[in-house]
């Protein structure tokens, strides 16, 4: 019986589970409709400060601080009915910190086009957050001393114009 079909079937799998499970990017694979996580990548399982084991039997939830928590049924919502959404929220670590994400949510719709699982992607934009609050620090610093510089050349314009009027009183010559 030829199998060949079937062990280029098992080369691409393996491949594609090699692909996921080293990437950097955690991705996880939950349940649509309250997030109950099915499978998940070590980066997923390590940026939530959990082993490989650490997460059987959580949900999405579990792994959201208190305050964002009720966002996440919109979001599955949102991404069941766009098959594709991202948006920038927190998660939870296993020690109780937080950190911002950026998520991307596919939803993989069964053949009667029903919702099955939602693909998460989460990535850690601590960097990036870091950097946009470096960055508007700097601008504000900026919009400080424009702001300064203007006054100080307004307060010099009216020194030069104080000094002209004065010397204009003592000019006789119209």
């Amino acid at each position: 019986r030829d199998i060949t079909d079937r062990k280029h079937a098992e080369t691409e799998r393996n491949w594609w589970v090699e692909a996921v499970s080293n990437a950097d990017w955690g991705i996880a694979i939950a349940n649509p409709e309250g997030g109950l996580l099915k499978i998940y990548n070590h980066a997923f399982a390590r940026l939530h400060g959990y082993d490989m084991d650490g997460l059987t039997g959580k949900s999405l939830q579990d792994l959201l601080p208190r305050d964002v928590r009720n966002d996440l049924l919109p979001h599955l919502r949102r991404a069941a009915k766009q098959s594709q959404y991202s948006y920038e929220s927190a998660h939870l670590r296993k020690d109780g910190t937080t950190f911002p994400v950026q998520v991307n949510m596919t939803v993989v719709k069964d053949p009667d086009g029903a919702p099955s699982s939602a693909v998460i992607n989460i990535l850690d934009i601590t960097a990036r957050k870091r950097m946009e609050n470096r960055i508007k620090a700097d601008l504000r610093e900026k919009q400080t001393l424009l702001k300064e510089i203007h006054h100080r050349v307004k307060n010099n314009m009216q020194v030069i114009s104080s000094l002209l009027n004065l010397q204009s009183a003592g000019i006789e010559d119209p």
